[in-house]
């Protein structure tokens, strides 16, 4: 039986809605790769995903008929358990393999021909990229909302395949069929061919349609979703090695019920084996409420940032390795329960799911009681509107590169400005240290009124007092980074010199790299690669589209940090020319995505007799709201 409605062909935006990647894990299996095996080598991850299909035995039949309501305009689409325990026609089987594409966080398009359809699966950007709002940078050139853009050619799906940026593949080719079956390679050659013997009639983006509202129909046929999820590799060495330690026989399979399985009178492996099936549960309940918006970018973000569980050293892990991770490791402050109901209504906040959501909370109140549910609920809704408000407090450039006479202050929700203020003063570090204490006991009792707390300063400074100044230290009565997570600013992007001026969307690509690629987007200059500065400024301006470090410190450099800040929007640069790289480096890969908070944190280690490798470290991190803001700010007569 066939619970779907019946796919009308005038509606292309539809048919995203019958690639559901659970139902076809579910009934399929699925391999699950690694971020990094998706970022290193695309193709092969759509080789794996065909050839793990080819060996399901699928059968090819024609197009299944409604003789009762039967339309050329209409056509039943058969459910993934039908297609398992019989056959299917192009269509059902281009959609199967979407949704084993879009499960492997693979990005395909389904691609429309007059009376056939194939699959073209991206190689330059993945369903998360679609997910967090970037998509690929060629998408325009063929796409526009979902859809096959209205004046594109359809040659340039052609151009893709021919330069590596998609690959084609023709799906009949994954059944068990003498006329249709054939291998990765062939299948490929087939899907080229057909694309450039008929005309494309549509393209349909499957991932950007989910993040769009077209979310995928529910399935009832054949054989339900029940397969278990089962714990990461991480997680696994983690028990294997607790297990070995304690004598205890590990179980043929790591599931829920394999753990409940295990036999132990150890009072530690016990708890862990409980935390770990909490682990799992979370993980499940997570996918099902957040789907194709559970990003690793998002988990690994939210897990140091909302959370405040200490990020793991493990570069490679399995997305449920992190649920593992925060039974394991959350805070000695609360219960691993605590922690993980915590973790989840984190990353549901994140994607703007509300707290008192009906599927969360029934979720949540089957791990802890009610009363302790309202009390996360409380205390994760306070971080994220904390996480929101801000001091933005910008130093005005004087005429001689010195300390300011101004200090001007906008205390900001999201983009929403809330109070503005200023500062007048001498131009002495003592002075603008004075006002800039005074400033922030400003913005801080706005808020305490309202009983909410002021965790972040931003502070815009010209790029003279760059290597000059610690804004985090200065007093009175102690560190303002002791209380408040400090963030330094490049102020010269507000009002900048014609000869310091970019494309704001130039500078906006930049950042989009920086924030997709991490710390592999970094150049890292040394003292003798930045002495010339014209071979620098030829290189930014022709090559390098990342961000930018010096392996040294930048004393009197100042017209090299102007030119890198230029087309920049992160530098890095350690505080010591004799800085423990080898101790730094594993640090930033570490703490990446919570950059430049991270370093805030390692700040406070530091004052507290800590070892921190990231504190000898410093930034200037000129994010998507620092650009915005500039860009508001730009033309303005001041800024006041």
């Amino acid at each position: 039986m066939n619970s779907w409605q019946t796919w009308n062909r005038a509606e292309p935006l539809r048919l995203a809605r019958y690639v559901v990647s659970k139902a076809v894990q579910g009934h399929f299996g699925a391999p699950l790769p690694s971020f990094d095996q998706r970022q290193a080598d695309r193709l092969a991850v759509v080789r794996i995903a065909y050839e793990h299909l080819r060996k399901q035995r699928i059968l090819y039949d024609t197009a299944e008929i409604d003789f009762q309501n039967h339309s050329p305009v209409m056509q039943v689409i058969r459910e993934p358990g039908q297609v398992k325990g019989g056959s299917g026609n192009c269509l059902d089987l281009t959609l199967i393999f979407a949704g084993l594409c879009q499960w492997m966080k693979l990005r395909p398009l389904v691609v429309l021909l007059e009376r056939h359809a194939l699959l073209a699966v991206m190689l330059d950007a993945d369903v998360e990229s679609v997910m967090e709002g970037r998509g690929g940078g060629n998408d325009y050139q063929l796409l526009h909302q979902g859809l096959l853009a209205p004046n594109a050619s359809t040659d340039t799906l052609r151009r893709w395949a021919d330069e590596k940026k998609c690959v084609l593949i023709e799906c009949t080719g994954i059944t068990d069929s003498s006329s249709y079956g054939r291998d990765f390679e062939a299948a490929v050659t087939a899907g080229e061919d057909a694309i450039r013997r008929g005309d494309v009639l549509n393209v349909v983006d499957v991932s950007f349609c989910h993040k769009n509202g077209h979310t995928p129909y529910l399935t009832t046929s054949g054989l339900q979703v029940t397969s278990e999820l089962a714990l990461g590799p991480v997680a696994v060495h983690h028990l294997r090695s607790r297990m070995a330690r304690v004598n205890v026989v590990e179980p043929s399979q790591w599931h829920c019920q394999a753990l409940r399985a295990v036999e132990t009178t150890d009072r530690r492996l016990r708890e862990e084996l409980a935390n770990l099936e909490r682990a799992l549960s979370a993980a499940e309940f997570a996918k099902e409420w957040l789907g194709n918006e559970l990003t690793s970018r998002r988990l690994r973000s939210v897990l140091w940032l909302r959370s405040r569980v200490e990020m793991p050293t493990e570069q490679v892990m399995a997305w449920q390795d992190y649920f593992a991770h925060v039974a394991l490791n959350h805070p000695s402050t609360e219960t691993s329960g605590c922690a993980m109901v915590g973790y989840v209504l984190a990353l549901g906040l994140d994607v703007g799911r509300r707290s008192d959501d009906t599927a969360f909370s029934a979720w949540a109140e089957s791990v802890l009681d009610a009363a302790v549910v309202n009390d996360v609920r409380l205390r994760m809704d306070q971080r994220h509107r904390q996480a929101k408000l801000r001091l933005l407090l910008v130093l005005d450039a004087s005429l001689t590169d010195e300390w300011p006479e101004r200090v001007d202050a906008w205390l900001l929700d999201g983009d929403e400005l809330r109070e503005q203020n200023f500062g007048k003063c001498q131009p002495t570090q003592y002075d603008v240290e004075t006002v800039v204490n005074d400033l922030v006991d400003w913005a801080a009792l706005l808020v305490e009124e309202v009983s909410e707390t002021l965790q972040r300063v931003d502070i815009a400074m010209p790029t003279a007092l760059l290597t000059r100044w610690l804004p985090e230290e200065i007093g009175p009565g102690g560190h303002l980074g002791k209380q408040h997570d400090v963030v330094v600013r490049w102020g010269t992007r507000l009002n900048p010199p014609r000869h310091l001026r970019v494309r704001k969307s130039e500078i906006r690509g930049r950042w989009k790299i920086i924030e997709e690629q991490g710390p592999s987007a970094m150049w890292w200059l040394d003292h003798e690669q930045a002495s010339d500065l014209n071979v620098v400024d030829v290189t930014l301006r022709t090559q390098h589209m990342g961000g930018m470090g010096l392996r040294f410190t930048p004393d009197s450099h100042a017209h090299l940090l102007e030119l890198l800040l230029k087309y920049s929007p992160v530098l890095l640069w350690p505080n010591a020319d004799l800085c423990a790289w080898q101790g730094v480096e594993p640090e930033l890969e570490r703490y990446w995505v919570s950059l430049p908070t991270a370093l805030a944190e390692a700040y406070r280690k530091r004052w507290q007799g800590i070892d921190a490798p990231l504190a000898t470290m410093r930034a200037v991190w000129d994010d998507p709201e620092w650009l915005t803001f500039c860009h508001k700010a730009q033309g303005r007569a001041g800024i006041a």
